[in-house]
């Protein structure tokens, strides 16, 4: 009998210059009620008086959460210096690295975008 899981689908988008914690991290967590949420942590915010974090948390569908993915992705690949790599983090799934520009070919976007029914599979069992 499957277990329900709540565990989160993570991305943490690495830096160059500021490894570890310095890292921004996208969290995609699935909730019964409300489909998706995305939490983004900056890590990396500079101001007058040294940097701070500061987070946004979204709630979207799932048809969002793939545009917001698609923009992301685009993005990323198109920056000019500010990250080097995408980590994921995916229940059942070995922790990935990748380079920003394998983030273009369309496989990689697509296992990308499959990982989503993961958050969801038990809901209503």
């Amino acid at each position: 009998m499957p277990c329900p899981t709540n565990l989160p689908i993570k991305l943490r988008l690495l830096r160059v210059d500021q490894p570890g914690s310095k890292d921004d991290i996208i969290t995609i967590s699935g909730n019964e009620d409300l489909g998706y949420s995305i939490t983004y942590v900056d890590n990396f915010t500079e101001t007058k008086k040294g940097s701070i974090t500061h987070e946004s948390i979204l709630y979207m569908s799932g048809e969002e959460v793939d545009t917001y993915l698609q923009s992301l992705l685009t993005l990323l690949t198109n920056d000019m210096d500010a990250f080097y790599g995408l980590q994921i983090q995916a229940p059942g799934f070995p922790c990935i690295l990748l380079p920003i520009p394998a983030l273009r070919k369309k496989k990689i976007q697509n296992a990308i975008f499959n990982l989503l029914p993961l958050l969801t599979n038990f809901w209503g069992d």
